[in-house]
């Protein structure tokens, strides 16, 4: 397995080089100048998961960057106690440094450091966390949804906040999608963009459409705000219009938004919020939803003559509170948003998409984890939509096999 991940990781680091347009990386071996030395990075490796392994032996890739381009890729074996070495290094002033590791089907990387040519030593420590095909580990702490209305039609966004409630990577059958955003029936160009923070790796590259909704491909890691979508469709609206669609994780805030001097909201889950405005939004909240619950909603009225837009409150310019921070656990992602450098993690979501990394997992895991998920069904933990939805995104991958 370890021979795989590493021609896997090879072979993404030769695309990225491709995609750039660089030359094949070369060892500089002798660094000259007040700017450059020959030097040494290092690093430990650690897993934050309870109970969880560092994968030993396996290869820690180094990539060098000048701006936009990589100028430079070395390999190191991860040792027992976690750590590993590269030498020597060229260290140049101002040259940005990155180390990425493969575990379970996910890459992790250290933070990106500029090499500032006080020293001859660089350290780019590695977290990483053992990956979860659960689920059960899924809520979404916000979901918010925006109502605006032009030329007969009402435009919604929803805008979904996910959290990983475990202290595991949620990967569920990444190749074939993690998360599920469901587009409700007779929705109109529905499109996904990922909301700010989360913005390094484009939906358009990482997102994929199916007949019910969106998969994203992306990893999700723990903590909250980890990963954050809107969704956005256009329904018809000759003067009232119902949106009613299946959310596959438990929701823990939900409020709906619409412009206060138009349309209302015609009872169903949802409350009118006194103070709650948001610019011209009047604010209706609804109760916690379990997983699988139906989320339905009535608009009726006389749309408004103008409206404050959906962009402009997520893009910052309303001044009320309104936080959609992902949140930041220190770790850059190689297949996600974070710190890593857009080209080469525009590669690697669209080789690990396309399954150049899938042989990272044992069918012996995707068959662990169907049966895991059945489990879980039979004791009552999931089901519906969300057992659905994440044993066909298992029995995609596993087929990537035969």
């Amino acid at each position: 397995m370890t021979s795989d991940i590493v021609a896997a990781v090879r072979m993404v680091a030769l695309l990225a080089l491709c995609a750039l347009g660089a030359r094949a990386p070369q060892v500089e071996a002798q660094v000259k100048g007040p700017d450059a030395m020959s030097g040494r990075v290092t690093g430990v490796v650690t897993n934050l998961s309870p109970g969880g392994r560092v994968p030993v032996e396996t290869t820690v890739v180094l990539y060098a960057l000048d701006g936009e381009e990589t100028v430079d890729v070395m390999e190191a074996m991860v040792m027992q106690d976690g750590s590993y070495s590269l030498e020597p290094v060229a260290l140049v002033r101002g040259r940005r440094y990155i180390a990425i590791v493969e575990h379970q089907g996910v890459s992790y990387g250290s933070r990106i450091v500029t090499f500032t040519g006080s020293a001859e030593l660089l350290s780019l420590p590695i977290d990483l966390y053992d990956a979860t095909f659960d689920p059960s580990v899924i809520a979404i702490s916000r979901l918010h949804i925006f109502a605006e209305f032009g030329s007969g039609l009402m435009r919604v966004s929803e805008l979904y906040v996910f959290d990983n409630l475990s202290q595991r990577v949620f990967v569920g059958g990444t190749a074939a999608g993690s998360l599920f955003v469901p587009v409700p029936e007779g929705a109109m160009n529905p499109t996904v963009r990922r909301a700010m923070g989360d913005e390094l790796v484009a939906a358009e590259s990482s997102v994929l459409r199916t007949e019910i909704g969106f998969m994203d491909t992306l990893p999700v890691r723990p903590g909250t705000a980890s990963q954050q979508l809107i969704l956005t469709y256009d329904v018809s609206y000759p003067a009232e219009a119902t949106v009613s669609h299946v959310v596959p994780y438990a929701v823990q805030a939900l409020s709906l938004f619409v412009p206060h001097d138009g349309p209302e909201v015609d009872g169903g889950l949802f409350r009118r919020t006194p103070g709650g405005d948001l610019g011209l939004y009047a604010r209706w909240d609804a109760p916690e939803l379990p997983a699988d619950a139906v989320l339905t909603f009535r608009i009726a009225g006389e749309p408004p003559g103008q409206t404050m837009t959906f962009r402009s409150v997520i893009d910052g310019s309303s001044r009320q509170p309104f936080s959609v921070a992902a949140g930041d656990n220190g770790v850059s992602w190689a297949l996600g948003a974070g710190m890593l450098l857009t080209a080469i993690g525009a590669v690697l979501v669209t080789h690990y998409r396309r399954g150049t990394l899938a042989s990272v997992a044992t069918r012996e895991n995707l068959l662990d984890a169907i049966v895991v998920l059945d489990q879980a069904r039979d004791d009552g933990r999931i089901g519906g939509l969300r057992y659905r939805v994440g044993r066909e995104r298992l029995k995609a991958r596993l087929r990537a096999w035969y």
